[in-house]
């Protein structure tokens, strides 16, 4: 069982069951609206969960809740994926995630690898090799399939509580994908940089999730470049060193010292990302921008003085 459960406060139930029908469902967010059979009755399940196929098996974590227009609906917040452990389910399944894998081939792959085959396939695709008629490219899909259960859920788990949102976990994986979990568990401030909506106070938050200290380097540079930002959001082309140092412990919740800030400037300008100049620190595309305005005046002024003196 793949857990995806976000911790919250409230007290949350369950509800297991099979994914019928995709009733409803947003690419662009996750957002999605499930038909689940569960003992006894089908139910209406929504929430953020950018993967989902029709006849998994999950847990939901959530509320129930009813609807002004479609009536009684149970809000997930966080999701287990089953995986199937008997040999019918995981033919099932195999048939299900790969173009090409009728029953006859996935009971091969079962009784070539065994009952645990989708953690062998998981760990290396590779293994497929030993099963007759088994393609590369089928063999890409199940462990593409294998993977993003995985991560998805994983990820979920990981990050959610702290104020992130299933939501948020989904467009991370539909942006990231396999990649999702190495960074974010190793520098999730790129977020910041390469994310439309995520923020540094949003990425900080991911961090303290995933374990990042609060000395943390990345942190500190990440913070320069958010005052910076800031200060050009509020018509500032640049900050002078005093202002950064006096601006970082509100931005941090924390006392800074100077070495460590001089250290994250240098790796800022030694990457490109900021440029100093004299007692001025710039955002790197806010410097450049400058540089051209004054370009443009400056040409400009050359020219209506040059046109002034061939009037005289």
């Amino acid at each position: 069982m793949i857990s995806a459960i976000a911790r919250e406060e409230v007290s949350m139930e369950k509800l297991k069951g099979r994914v019928m029908r995709i009733i409803f469902s947003n690419p662009a967010n996750g957002y999605c609206v499930l038909s689940v059979r569960c003992p006894g009755q089908d139910v209406t399940a929504v929430g953020y969960m950018p993967s989902v196929r029709v006849e998994d098996e999950y847990e939901f974590t959530g509320t129930w809740k009813s609807h002004p227009k479609f009536g009684k609906q149970f809000a997930f917040s966080g999701y287990e994926v089953i995986m199937p452990s008997s040999k019918q389910g995981i033919i099932q399944y195999l048939c299900s995630v790969a173009t090409g894998i009728g029953p006859v081939k996935a009971g091969r792959i079962v009784d070539t690898l065994g009952d645990d085959c989708l953690d062998k396939i998981q760990a290396d695709p590779r293994v497929l090799e030993k099963v007759p008629g088994v393609t590369p490219e089928q063999a890409e899909e199940i462990h593409k399939a294998l993977t993003e259960n995985r991560v998805l859920a994983e990820l979920t788990s990981l990050i959610c509580g702290q104020g992130i949102t299933p939501r948020l976990a989904a467009k991370i994986y539909q942006q990231y994908g396999a990649e999702s979990l190495d960074i974010v568990k190793s520098n999730p401030y790129v977020l910041a940089d390469e994310m439309f909506g995520v923020g540094f106070k949003t990425a900080d938050r991911i961090a303290r999730a995933v374990g990042i200290p609060e000395d943390s380097p990345y942190r500190l540079e990440a913070a320069v470049k958010w005052l910076l930002s800031e200060a050009g959001n509020d018509g500032h082309c640049y900050l002078r060193p005093s202002e950064i140092l006096a601006r970082l412990p509100e931005a941090l919740g924390t006392r800074v010292e100077v070495a460590p800030v001089a250290e994250a400037v240098k790796a800022l300008q030694e990457r490109g990302e900021v440029v100093r100049e004299g007692d001025c620190i710039y955002y790197a595309g806010m410097y450049e921008a400058e540089k051209e305005f004054a370009g443009r005046v400056r040409g400009m002024a050359e020219r209506l003085s040059g046109s002034e003196a061939a009037q005289e």
